[in-house]
């Protein structure tokens, strides 16, 4: 089913925005982890005139673009921390 999937598969931790414009590589699809800890999507995450996102268009692969983000609060799901 993965056929080999494993081995393209890479994560990378760092700010997002830093990272996206930075880097030259291209992308099947971006997993985004924005969850601050204030519960507080940046701005800069989601308008469309970012310096983020139009970095972003220019990184995913034309043929197929996805671009996914985590933005909801563990705790609306689990109140207690010692429940997991």
């Amino acid at each position: 089913m993965w056929r080999g999937i494993h081995e393209r598969l890479y994560l990378y931790e760092s700010d997002v925005e830093k990272f996206t414009l930075k880097k030259s590589n291209l992308y099947d699809m971006v997993f985004i982890d924005s969850y601050d800890g204030d519960d507080i999507f940046s701005r800069k995450l989601w308008d469309a005139d970012s310096s983020f996102l139009n970095a972003l268009k220019s990184r995913l692969h034309t043929r197929e673009q996805h671009c996914c983000g985590e933005t909801s609060d563990y705790e609306a799901f689990s109140p207690h921390p010692s429940v997991s």
